[in-house]
């Protein structure tokens, strides 16, 4: 006789109260990855299992930064990897009988707050989690927080004891960029042109690269040309100036970004303390790069920006 099949129970549980304020648990999909993940997340998934294994204690792990920057990827892989339960909480719970909950599950457990700062959206809700963190459970706990912007207690930052580990997803790492260009741009020969373009981006996120990228293999075109109108934040950047104009060599500072102009105007001072006012189109020039400088020449003329300092500004605002 064949017996019935039995279903594997899922591991990841949501938190919930009901209106008498009494805690229970209920069955959730597992995690689902995204198709491509970019870079190499591995490295920080198995530092933090092999971490929560030899240390004795609680173990917090804050992943930070802008959003799209794989921050909720890594800590589902986190879970997925792990043998461990999973709770997952989205509701700022609080009080005693919420810690005496977490205090009955026995078990080693990860806690995942997803976003943690729109949870819990307070100081002082925030600052329910310092004595949770500072807790002795019967089987300790993997807290799992995401944050998309600092405004995190300042009594879980800097503190290695509550919040072990700080992985900050402010900007993409050297590898994933890499990575994700090697994989996804169709036409190398735009290449060039796209890191210039990134390197006055400023903080992008995964999702940012992807979707330029996607524009980029659609239309065939320049990406200097294509972020124009995209809805993506570029940063004004500080240039340093060096004109070579007719033979003769002045540098400047401009606090306009090549890229978002057309036209220029350039103020100079040469060695008598006279000015000089030289303007000109970027159209009329052919742009390439050398490291972070953008170079801009013409038949007469030889144009080197390079960023010293960086505001961030919505151009499209």
């Amino acid at each position: 006789m064949r017996g019935k099949k039995v279903e594997k129970q899922s591991k990841i549980k949501l938190l919930v109260q009901d209106i008498d304020g009494v805690y229970s648990l209920v069955s959730q999909e597992e995690f689902n990855l995204p198709s491509k993940i970019y870079g190499n997340l591995d490295n920080t998934v198995d530092r933090v299992l092999t971490t929560f294994k030899e240390r004795n204690g609680n173990l917090g792990v804050l992943f930070s930064g802008i959003k799209g920057n794989s921050k909720t990827t890594v800590s589902k892989m986190i879970c997925n990897k792990s043998d461990l339960p999973v709770i997952v909480i989205t509701e700022p719970f609080t009080g005693s009988k919420f810690k005496e909950f977490l205090a009955s599950v026995k078990e080693e457990t990860i806690i995942f707050l997803d976003e943690f700062e729109k949870i819990y959206n307070t100081t002082e809700l925030q600052q329910e989690y310092l004595s949770i963190l500072d807790g002795v459970f019967e089987g300790k706990k993997l807290f799992l927080f995401t944050s998309n912007d600092e405004r995190i207690n300042e009594f879980l930052r800097n503190r290695p004891s509550r919040i072990f580990y700080h992985f900050k997803y402010d900007n993409l790492t050297d590898d994933v960029v890499n990575d994700i260009i090697d994989k996804e741009l169709n036409n190398k020969s735009f290449e060039a042109d796209l890191r210039a373009v990134l390197l006055v981006l400023g903080n992008i996120s995964v999702d940012v690269l992807l979707n330029f990228i996607d524009e980029i293999n659609r239309f065939e075109k320049n990406p200097k040309t294509l972020i124009e109108g995209l809805n993506i934040e570029i940063e004004l950047v500080d240039f340093d100036v060096v004109a070579l104009i007719k033979g003769k060599r002045f540098t400047t500072r401009c606090n306009f970004n090549p890229l978002t102009r057309e036209e220029f105007h350039l103020d100079f001072k040469d060695e008598d303390g006279r000015w000089h006012w030289f303007t000109g189109n970027f159209k009329d020039y052919i742009m390439y790069t050398a490291g972070k400088t953008f170079i801009y020449e013409s038949k007469d003329n030889k144009l080197y920006f390079t960023p010293f300092n960086k505001q961030k500004l919505n151009v499209w605002g």
